[in-house]
């Protein structure tokens, strides 16, 4: 037995977006630690709505 426990690491921003979030959803979705394919899904994914969002804000500044 330990006579201490033992101490969790931080947790690493993520290279791509710099936010330690995004690298807890990544490991959330992680299946049998394969982090490669995750990884690329949800990169793909949060660039297109940043598009996405950056699309819809700039068409609602042009309606005012």
């Amino acid at each position: 037995m330990r006579k201490q426990a033992a101490k969790k690491l931080p947790l690493a921003p993520d290279p791509k977006f710099g936010d330690k979030q995004v690298t807890r959803f990544v490991n959330n979705i992680m299946e049998q630690g394969k982090k490669a394919s995750p990884t690329e899904f949800s990169t793909m994914q949060l660039t297109a709505l940043a598009k996405l969002l950056t699309k819809m804000v700039t068409k609602f500044g042009k309606e005012r």
